[in-house]
């Protein structure tokens, strides 16, 4: 499992990725593109966020 600061590096990688992806943006490609870990293990952290709008402007 990914602990706090792994959980957060996480989070601001996949919005990095939605914010420059212009084509296709799942988060199978996401997983892809991410060493170490899989599409599964990326839902299950980014399902235990509530990601917000003003969320984004703090990262």
């Amino acid at each position: 499992m990914l602990g706090e600061i792994g959980r957060q590096n996480l989070i601001l990688q996949y919005c990095q990725y939605l914010l420059s992806s212009q084509i296709n943006y799942t988060l199978t490609n996401f997983a892809e593109h991410v060493e170490g870990i899989n599409h599964d293990a990326i839902n299950r952290q980014l399902g235990k966020e509530k990601l917000r709008l003003k969320s984004f402007g703090r990262m």
